[in-house]
C-alpha cells in the first residue's frame, strides 16, 4: 500500500530514521488520513532530511518496499486537484445538457402518450359505433327476413285459395 509519510530523525544526533505515516492512497485520486500516529523505523529513509515528505510503498507486514521523494508526485496530485473545478464545471454542464435532453424527451413521450391515448379512444368509439350500426343493420335484416317470411306465407295461402277457387270453377 502507498503512504505519504514525513521523515523523522530520532536518537542522539539523529542516528535512527523513522517514517510518520500521514495518509494512504485508496485510489488514484483519493488519499485517506491515517487515524493513528503510526511510525515505522526505516534505514532506507536515512538519506532523506528530517521533515521531508516521502511516498512509501509498504508490504502487508508494513515493511518498506520502495521509497521516493514526494515533491514531484505531490505537485502532480495538487495540479490534478487544481483542475477539479474545471472538471466539475464541465460535468455540471454535461448534467445540465442531459437534464435538458431528458426533459425534452419526457415532453415528447408525454405528447406521444397523449396522442396514443386519444387515438385509442377514437378507435374504441369507432368500434362501438361500428358495432351499433352492425346491430341496427342486423335488426333491419331480421325484420326484412320476417316480412319476407310473412309475405311467402301469405303468398302460399293466397295461392291455395286461388287454386281452390279455380278448382271450383
Amino acid at each position: 500500500m502507498r503512504y505519504l509519510a514525513e521523515v523523522q530523525k530520532i536518537g542522539t544526533l539523529g542516528s535512527k530514521t523513522q517514517l510518520k505515516l500521514l495518509a494512504y492512497q485508496e485510489s488514484e485520486q483519493i488519499w485517506i488520513p491515517v487515524s493513528d500516529e503510526e511510525t515505522i523505523l526505516s534505514e532506507t529513509a536515512n538519506k532523506y532530511k528530517a521533515g521531508a515528505f516521502v511516498l512509501v510503498e509498504l508490504n502487508k507486514n508494513k515493511q518498506v518496499r520502495q521509497i521516493e521523494q514526494a515533491a514531484r508526485p505531490l505537485i502532480g496530485i495538487l495540479q490534478s486537484y487544481a483542475n477539479l473545478p474545471k472538471k466539475l464545471q464541465r460535468l455540471e454542464e454535461e448534467i445540465a445538457l442531459w437534464q435538458q435532453s431528458y426533459s425534452e424527451q419526457k415532453k415528447m413521450l408525454t405528447r406521444r402518450s397523449v396522442a396514443l391515448q386519444n387515438r385509442e379512444q377514437q378507435l374504441k368509439q369507432q368500434k362501438k359505433d361500428f358495432n351499433h350500426k352492425l346491430e341496427q343493420q342486423r335488426e333491419q335484416l331480421d325484420s326484412v327476413w320476417d316480412d319476407l317470411a310473412r309475405l311467402r306465407q301469405q303468398l302460399n295461402i293466397d295461392r291455395q285459395k286461388l287454386t281452390q277457387t279455380l278448382q271450383q270453377l
